[in-house]
C-alpha cells in the first residue's frame, strides 16, 4: 500500500512516498533508503539522488531520532539508545502504558541500529516535555497511596509537538524560549491542548 515517511536531510524535510508494501520496520527502512538513492518524481521519472548511500559510508547522517510516545517516569529527555542496551529494554517494558506505539518504536530503533551500526540512534519522548510539570498536574483525584502503589500518574502527550511549537514561536518572535508563555494546540493524528510557561510544559489535556 501507499506508505508515507518524512526524512530530515540537510535541515530539510523530504517526504518519501512508495507503493511498496513492507512487513517489518527493517524492510520499510530499506525501502526508504532505496527511494532516497533512486528517487522518482510524482510523474514516475527518475530525478537526481537525494543522498547516496554506500555500505561503508552514510553521508549527512549525524544521528537517527525516533519519536517514542511513552517514556514513563524513567525518561525525562532525549536519550541515546545505541550505546545503552538497558534503555531500549525499558522502552519495551513501558509498552504496557502505550501498547499501540512503543513496540513499533522499539522495532524502528532496532532496524536503525542494524542498518546503520555506526550512526548514533536516539529516542525522543512525547512525555518528557511535561516531566517536570507541577506535581498537581501529575496527580489524579485518587488516594495518594493508591497512586503510589500502582504507579498511577498523568504524563502528558504530544510533547515533541508542543515543544516544537514553543521553540518555533520563540524563533519567530526573536525571543528567548524561556520567556514564552502560551497555550498550544496539537491537532491531527490525536489532539491535545497544552499550557506552556517560561518555555516549559505546565499542563496538558
Amino acid at each position: 500500500g501507499l506508505q508515507s515517511h518524512k526524512i530530515f536531510l540537510r535541515k530539510e524535510v523530504v517526504e518519501v512516498r512508495t507503493e511498496k508494501t513492507t512487513r517489518t520496520h527493517q524492510e520499510a527502512l530499506a525501502s526508504i533508503l532505496e527511494h532516497l538513492s533512486n528517487p522518482v518524481n510524482e510523474w514516475g521519472n527518475a530525478v537526481p539522488p537525494l543522498v547516496v548511500f554506500s555500505e561503508n559510508e552514510v553521508p549527512d547522517l549525524s544521528g537517527i531520532v525516533c519519536r517514542v510516545v511513552h517514556g514513563g517516569a524513567e525518561f525525562h529527555d532525549t536519550t541515546r539508545i545505541d550505546t545503552n542496551g538497558r534503555a531500549l529494554q525499558t522502552i519495551a517494558e513501558l509498552s504496557v502504558l502505550a501498547p499501540l506505539h512503543n513496540p513499533h518504536a522499539v522495532s524502528c530503533m532496532d532496524a536503525a541500529m542494524i542498518s546503520f551500526p555506526n550512526v548514533p540512534v536516539f529516542a525522543a519522548f512525547d512525555t518528557s516535555f511535561f516531566f517536570n510539570s507541577p506535581e498537581a498536574f501529575h496527580m489524579y483525584a485518587l488516594p495518594r497511596e493508591l497512586c503510589r502503589q500502582y504507579g498511577i500518574r498523568r504524563y502528558g502527550f504530544h510533547g515533541t509537538s508542543h515543544q516544537y511549537l514553543t521553540k518555533r514561536l520563540a524563533a519567530k518572535l526573536r525571543r528567548d524560549v524561556n520567556t514564552i508563555n502560551i497555550v498550544s494546540l496539537h491537532l491531527g493524528n490525536g489532539a491535545s491542548v497544552a499550557a506552556v510557561r517560561h518555555g516549559r510544559g505546565l499542563s496538558c489535556s
